[in-house]
């Protein structure tokens, strides 16, 4: 890594060039011991090691036999995803995540909840992830002393989070079944997108691990049917939220961004490739109402097949710039540019028309 590309052409010297090589310390551990997977070396060893005396199961790794072994290959995979998902968790909640329905603790959620999946496949009566958490501690936590420090919250913090989805888990997998029964005899193979809205909305069950669980079944989802239940569900939850709710002019607002990101899905971002762009308005709005046109010196917004804006979002501040006319010339300038109201749909735009 040695320039920043600033514009198409133009390279600006990094202050501290430098080589990424991917070697990670998994893979130079594997190289230094002789191995080519880094689940084979002493990294991972003491976890799937543990894992394996809760279960009762044999960790084989001879080539052959997962090649000629269905039932093998899985049990080894279950093991590996344990392994590694086990010391995810352990160092994310040792590092002040918690479980939550967003940002990183959402991610935490997700790992948790794919790794007590798992656990079920190896073991279906025996909780297998906190025992393991405990041997990542014990091989890993002179290196890592937070890992110590934090050992009762780190297998509280596992302990109610498999509680919390145990109780779900059998509901959700008959509910899944049931719906891979049906598309099956039908002919079908794709899980409709309600399906996969209901299993998260309802029974916990992240994207990722529906979809898994079709794979599984030689099946696939309907993902884009699965965000648009969610966008809908979010203006549900927006419209109807009784602590804070939102004046009339957002709930048109939400409103109008969901029906042209069905109608068109979302601004194309063309700000990496360019700072200037043609586009179409797709709609306009005064805030309050869809409308066909603004007068001079009226705020509003406008939403456009593409974009060279940058959105706010992420701690970013939005790009501010004009909206020009070949013949009119500047008939707007950006105030606060491209409030998304959802994440990867329709953005708008709001400036202000002048003389």
């Amino acid at each position: 890594m040695q320039f920043y590309e600033k514009a198409p052409g133009v390279m600006d010297p990094l202050p501290k060039p430098s080589v990424d090589t991917g070697a990670g310390l998994e893979r130079v551990v594997a190289a230094i011991q002789g191995n080519f997977n880094n689940y084979n070396t002493d990294l991972f060893a003491p976890l799937i090691a543990k894992a394996c005396k809760v279960t009762g199961a044999d960790y084989i790794i001879d080539p052959k036999v997962l090649a000629q072994f269905s039932e093998i290959r899985e049990r080894t995979a279950a093991l590996r995803v344990m392994a590694d998902h086990c010391r995810s968790t352990g160092f994310l909640i040792a590092d002040g995540a918690m479980p939550a329905n967003d940002g990183r603790g959402y991610v935490l959620r997700r790992i948790i909840r794919r790794a007590l999946r798992f656990g079920r496949k190896l073991n279906a009566t025996q909780s297998i992830l906190p025992s393991m958490i405990e041997s990542l501690i014990e091989s890993m936590g002179d290196i890592y002393p937070e890992l110590r420090s934090r050992r009762d919250i780190i297998l509280s913090t596992v302990k109610d989070e498999e509680q919390r989805f145990s109780a779900t888990l059998d509901q959700g997998t008959e509910m899944f079944n049931q719906e891979f029964l049906r598309a099956q005899s039908l002919g079908q193979s794709i899980i409709p997108g309600e399906t996969v809205f209901k299993l998260y909305d309802t029974y916990g069950f992240p994207v990722d691990l529906t979809k898994l669980m079709a794979e599984e079944k030689g099946m696939s989802i309907d993902e884009k049917g699965f965000e648009t239940q969610m966008n809908q569900a979010r203006i549900k939850a927006k419209t109807s939220w009784k602590g804070q709710a939102l004046a009339s002019d957002e709930v048109h607002l939400l409103t109008l961004s969901q029906e042209l990101y069905e109608q068109h899905k979302g601004t194309q971002f063309v700000g990496y490739e360019t700072m200037e762009t043609s586009a179409r308005v797709l709609g306009l709005s005064n805030g309050k109402t869809h409308v066909s046109s603004l007068r001079a010196g009226e705020a509003g917004f406008v939403v456009l097949d593409k974009t060279s804006f940058y959105a706010e979002g992420g701690g970013q501040v939005g790009d501010q710039g004009e909206l020009t006319n070949a013949l009119a010339g500047v008939i707007g300038k950006t105030v606060n540019l491209l409030k998304q109201l959802f994440m990867d749909a329709q953005g708008a735009i709001k400036f202000t028309f002048m003389r």
